[in-house]
């Protein structure tokens, strides 16, 4: 069962928020001032990449089972995360982007898609996108 949290935080929780984090991390984190976005590839993401005077842009995190988004909007990030069992996502589910300002790196993304009743089609069930969930990096 797939399950997702979502939250927003300030410059001090989202700075928290990423000391908490443990283990090894597939991903980038992209800072405002940066050219390009850090890459990690089964490592641990260290101290909070960030001074005063800047701030994460955006961030895409997995590891087994887990992933996490982090999107700032304004004077807040917006977070979030999803867990999900090995079964929950099947192959049909990925899709695979070229990333910005990195053509060789292909980023790796499960849609997932729910049916429910659509009013614009006479409440016929209709399938909506619920979430993209970043899974790790094209091998």
């Amino acid at each position: 069962m797939i399950t997702i949290k979502s939250s927003s935080k300030s410059r001090e929780e989202i700075q928290k928020f990423w000391h908490e984090l443990s283990g090894n991390w597939e991903g980038y984190c992209w800072i405002d001032n940066q050219e390009r976005p850090e890459i990690f590839e089964n490592r641990e993401l260290g101290n909070y990449p960030c001074t005063d005077n800047h701030f994460i842009y955006e961030a895409c995190l997995c590891q087994q089972g887990k992933s996490i988004e982090i999107k700032q909007v304004d004077d807040t990030w917006l977070v979030s995360e999803v867990s999900w069992q090995e079964n929950d996502i099947k192959d049909e589910d990925i899709k695979v982007y070229r990333m910005a300002k990195d053509e060789n790196r292909k980023l790796r993304f499960a849609e997932i898609w729910e049916e429910e009743p659509d009013p614009n089609c006479d409440d016929f069930p209709v399938f909506k996108l619920k979430k993209h969930i970043f899974t790790g990096f094209e091998k």
